[in-house]
């Protein structure tokens, strides 16, 4: 039985972003989110080489959010396209456009670098603040910090304080849906220059991600393979008939 969907009445997420979202500088940020406002003020605890940020108010609706996670090569992204083009709000993947921006500086692997988590766990927080202010019924979220927490685990990398704190956040606040899409894996994968691991690989990539949104108290509904269409569809279908996922 997967748990039904709703949202509270009133979400609390605190995130650290950078200056770049407020287009400012100024202490220490905290980023609530209400019902209908995105609240950024600098009354948070400062954080280790946090950006200051001056206050600021963003209008926002309040949204459902849903993540759709999965292996790597399993067709994902493109389902995502697909939902956009129906009409709905989505939000990008933050660690393919972090390995892109490095290889095009000249850096083949960043993801052995020390830093790699923070900076995808940075960028993703930094998406999820801007998207909030766009006003959308219904979001699908491209992974999420859960995911970031996932591939520090499936690189070996101990999770960062500051990153088990926010997904703290995001699980007891309901920032997200408690039901998460999860697309399953073809069969094989397709090698990019982002993705360099075998099939082995990405069957344990894909453990791993199941396990820690099991782990974080999220429920899995499984995409099965099938044509982008169907797949689009079936997501659709689930989202437009809350009852499906009672």
């Amino acid at each position: 039985m997967h748990g039904s969907i709703r949202r509270s009445a009133l979400l609390r997420l605190t995130i650290i972003v950078p200056a770049a979202v407020a287009q400012d500088q100024s202490p220490g940020l905290k980023v609530v989110f209400l019902a209908q406002q995105v609240i950024l003020s600098n009354n948070s605890r400062p954080h280790s080489n946090a950006p200051e940020l001056r206050c600021t108010t963003l209008n926002v609706v309040n949204m459902k959010r849903f993540i759709l996670t999965g292996a790597p090569g399993a067709g994902k992204t493109a389902v995502l396209r697909q939902l956009e083009c129906a009409g709905f709000g989505v939000v990008e993947e933050a660690a393919t456009d972090v390995i892109a921006l490095a290889q095009a500086r000249g850096e083949a692997e960043p993801w052995k670098q020390s830093s790699f988590i923070d900076t995808v766990a940075e960028l993703q927080s930094r998406r999820l603040a801007r998207a909030a202010t766009i006003p959308d019924k219904i979001q699908f979220h491209d992974r999420s910090l859960i995911c970031t927490a996932a591939l520090a685990s499936y690189l070996g990398y101990r999770t960062p304080e500051a990153l088990s704190r926010e997904v703290d956040g995001l699980r007891k606040q309901a920032i997200f849906e408690k039901v998460v899409f999860f697309i399953r894996n073809l069969g094989f994968i397709t090698a990019t220059g982002a993705r360099r691991i075998n099939f082995d690989e990405a069957l344990r990539f894909e453990r791993i991600h199941e396990e820690t949104y099991r782990d974080y108290g999220f429920e899995i509904v499984f995409v099965e393979p099938a044509g982008v269409s169907e797949r689009a569809a079936f997501i659709q279908k689930m989202v437009s008939e809350p009852e499906n996922l009672a």
